[in-house]
């Protein structure tokens, strides 16, 4: 919020409606950008802000108006912080009682304004603390994707939800046509907010080669996490032994794809064309040899 407010927050100068105005802003989260005198020795062109990055607000000394120009610059940085597992989730109600039948006679009874403050701080602070509860969130409720929003999430959901359906119910021609239709809606729109953020992601950092190169990296899966080859040597008691076991391991990777690979397609012939045994007699007397042939004839 900037403006001219016509208050003087310079301390010194008395203007009873400094207290309840800074309250007002303190009790939405929002801060005094400056403390610097905008028009004569008064401070009355406010800069509020609420933010956890770093504002600069500047005051410039001119005369083309009767009022000092004033320039905030905020450090502006996309950052996605996807959506933990467990999450600390108020529960305001108690909060609002515990809060209401506290006793606060130590605070109001004492003459050190810094003790007083210390005590009301830590009694809310543990309110807050012990009134905090983790709260698991389903999987269908996270977001892992920067460029994927609370809405878009639940049109994937419903996606989902109406080709499970779809399965269960083939010939529903209806169906098939709602499925059809909204599946090609929500992944053209899938595609388009994913393009849309890597192309912001990369005039971001365009002036960056290094940062450039990271972000192509990173759209490109060109980064896969290696695992620490360490791990290998503790397969066995003895080093000596990892090394011998991973050695044989990996000289013995084509022996034992060619062994299964015979064996799963002599299992494979033999479902689809089963054989009899052959007897042992087969060379020697004639009448078997006879029910053999046969045997292949049928």
């Amino acid at each position: 919020m900037v403006g001219d407010i016509n208050i003087n927050l310079l301390s010194g100068r008395n203007d009873p409606n400094v207290d309840s105005y800074l309250n007002l802003f303190a009790s939405h989260g929002m801060l005094t950008g400056h403390l610097l005198p905008t028009r004569l020795r008064n401070c009355l062109d406010h800069v509020m802000f609420k933010s956890p990055n770093c504002l600069v607000t500047l005051v410039l000394d001119t005369d083309i108006t009767d009022h000092a120009p004033i320039l905030s610059f905020c450090d502006y940085k996309v950052k996605f912080h996807p959506v933990r597992r467990v999450v600390p989730r108020l529960d305001i109600a108690s909060i609002v009682n515990h809060l209401e039948q506290a006793d606060y006679s130590p605070v109001l009874t004492s003459r050190d304004p810094n003790y007083a403050t210390n005590v009301l701080i830590a009694f809310i602070s543990d309110t807050i603390t012990n009134n905090t509860i983790a709260t698991i969130i389903p999987n269908k409720n996270r977001i892992l994707k920067p460029w994927i929003t609370p809405g878009l999430l639940r049109c994937i959901r419903n996606r989902d939800y109406l080709f499970r359906k779809f399965k269960k119910h083939p010939n529903d021609i209806i169906l098939k046509t709602t499925f059809t239709r909204y599946r090609n809606f929500c992944n053209n729109l899938l595609k388009k907010l994913k393009r849309e953020y890597e192309r912001n992601e990369f005039l971001r950092v365009k002036k960056n080669p290094a940062k450039v190169w990271a972000f192509i990296k990173k759209i490109a899966n060109l980064n896969p996490e290696q695992s620490n080859s360490a791990e290998l040597l503790r397969i066995c008691a003895k080093p000596s032994d990892s090394v011998d076991a991973v050695n044989n391991f990996f000289a013995n990777v084509g022996k034992n794809l060619a062994e299964r690979k015979i064996k799963s397609s002599r299992d494979e012939d033999d479902k689809l064309c089963p054989i009899p045994s052959l007897p042992s007699s087969v060379g020697h007397f004639p009448e078997e040899r006879e029910d053999w042939n046969m045997q292949l004839s049928l």
